[in-house]
């Protein structure tokens, strides 16, 4: 099972940049920035909530309890695994060479297997295995036309001031094919 990811270090842009925005909305100028700064992170944790994903470069600890855990990662896209960390049954904290695991970071449903020949380490029976990852699909511009669409839709609902429903069914066929296992 595994808990709520722990971030690390914060994406350092958003996922669609404001003039992205502004040309969507058709205004002028940067009166509004500051507000429509805001539609974008929401409408980016909205669409990261639906989907699984993670769409700005971030690095989080994955945090399971146990290796059975490992063959599906619950965010995606994953850029690369930084360390997996566990506690021995001695109480010790260990770190999981990278030559006892195979990473699969590609597509929708990433996750870890045992190398040939390996085997999952022994844990204590109370404590967690934490896997630090980088997750995303890298900065503004990276992420698929779909999912910036869904977001620049939403931009547009929030500045006109309530209609979000009325385009949710729209957002939610947009983001159909980019829902992670995780995400039901």
């Amino acid at each position: 099972m595994w808990r709520s990811p722990i971030l690390v270090t914060a994406a350092g842009s958003l996922a669609v940049t404001v003039a992205q925005a502004r040309d969507e909305l058709r205004v002028d100028g940067e009166a509004h920035d500051t507000r429509l700064a805001r539609y974008i992170e929401a409408s980016a944790s909205h669409v990261e909530a639906v989907t699984g994903l993670r769409l700005v470069t971030q690095t989080v600890d994955l945090v399971a309890t146990s290796w059975g855990d490992m063959g599906r990662l619950p965010l995606a896209p994953v850029q690369s695994i930084t360390s997996v960390g566990y506690v021995d049954p001695d109480g010790a904290s260990q770190v999981l060479s990278g030559a006892a695991y195979v990473a699969r970071l590609t597509g929708l449903q990433p996750g870890l297997s045992l190398a040939h020949g390996a085997s999952w380490p022994a844990t204590r029976l109370d404590s967690d295995i934490t896997l630090r990852a980088v997750v995303g699909y890298g900065a503004a511009g990276a992420q698929p036309g779909p999912i910036v669409s869904a977001i620049l839709l939403m931009v547009r609902a929030l500045n006109d001031e309530g209609v979000i429903d009325g385009v949710r069914a729209t957002v939610d066929d947009l983001l159909v094919n980019y829902r992670t296992f995780a995400v039901s």
